[in-house]
């Protein structure tokens, strides 16, 4: 969907009540979803607003919610690096949701997350289940794919256009590119560097990331959408695959596993050295080094 319909689809939604269930909004960059949150709060609570209409962006309300000094409108951001929702934070929330809104009709919630760990997800989903008429829960987040399905099914989506990452050349992804999985001892050995000698996961996210970016590229690429300038490690990873199935189910292996590793699930350092292993594997039409 477009700005322009999801802004549409927000109004809508505001005029016929339908806001009570937790909305989730991805995509984009960052300022694009605060931008879409900041939108849906001040139809909430623009004093001028008439149905149909966006809000004014004027009036004390709308002014207020631009700058997240509306003492209706609360602001919690994951914590770390990686975002991350903390039982802590959910059981304050908890407790915050039964007070009475001090000026609006409501109480908002906005939550900056990446991921959820399951302790935390457990106790968030009764959050979800049966919160108060009053207050409105809206979470922001780059990916879905970081949530566990239950906390999903639990929520409104809305999902903003992907910003087309930035894919720096890096020494890192030339030698990740250079692997051969005939070559084991070179994987495992890259793998326990980029994971650190303490499998510290917050240093091994960034490569996380720059995968995932390189990856979303890639299969944009290998599906025929014009990229100025790609990185050659984007067309290496295009090149190398048999067709955008191959590079979609690639990502989600990443996906998966960067959430397994922020909820400390599994090893950074074999999680990466899997990884490595696949990406490595020689393709179809490819001779392998």
């Amino acid at each position: 969907m477009t700005r322009p319909e999801i802004e549409a689809l927000i109004l809508k939604t505001v005029d016929t009540g339908r806001y009570q269930r937790p909305l989730l909004i991805s995509g984009g960059g960052r300022d694009d979803r605060f931008q879409l949150a900041h939108f849906f709060v001040q139809a909430l609570f623009c004093s001028r607003r008439t149905e149909g209409r966006p809000p004014c962006n004027r009036c004390p309300q709308c002014r207020s919610i631009k700058e997240e000094s509306h003492p209706d409108f609360k602001f919690i951001e994951g914590a770390g690096e990686q975002g991350l929702l903390k039982i802590e934070q959910v059981r304050q929330l908890k407790e915050s949701l039964n007070l009475s809104p001090y000026q609006a009709e409501h109480r908002v919630y906005l939550l900056e997350v990446e991921a959820i760990r399951e302790e935390a997800a457990n106790a968030f989903l009764k959050v979800l289940e049966e919160p108060p008429q009053s207050a409105v829960i809206v979470l922001l987040a780059p990916s879905e794919r970081q949530f566990m399905p239950t906390v999903l099914s639990r929520l409104n989506q809305l999902r903003l256009p992907d910003a087309e990452a930035a894919v720096p050349e890096t020494d890192r992804m030339n030698r990740i590119l250079s692997l051969s999985w005939s070559r084991p001892t070179e994987i495992f050995a890259l793998a326990q560097e980029l994971a650190g000698k303490k499998e510290d996961p917050e240093k091994m996210d960034s490569f996380l990331i720059e995968l995932v970016n390189s990856l979303n590229l890639a299969l944009k690429l290998k599906a025929g959408t014009a990229l100025e300038n790609a990185p050659a490690a984007v067309r290496e990873l295009a090149d190398r695959s048999r067709d955008t199935a191959e590079l979609a189910a690639l990502l989600d292996e990443v996906l998966r596993k960067r959430q397994d590793i922020l909820r400390g699930r599994v090893s950074p350092r074999l999680a990466l050295e899997f990884l490595l292993i696949i990406i490595s594997r020689p393709r179809r039409g490819r001779s392998s080094p």
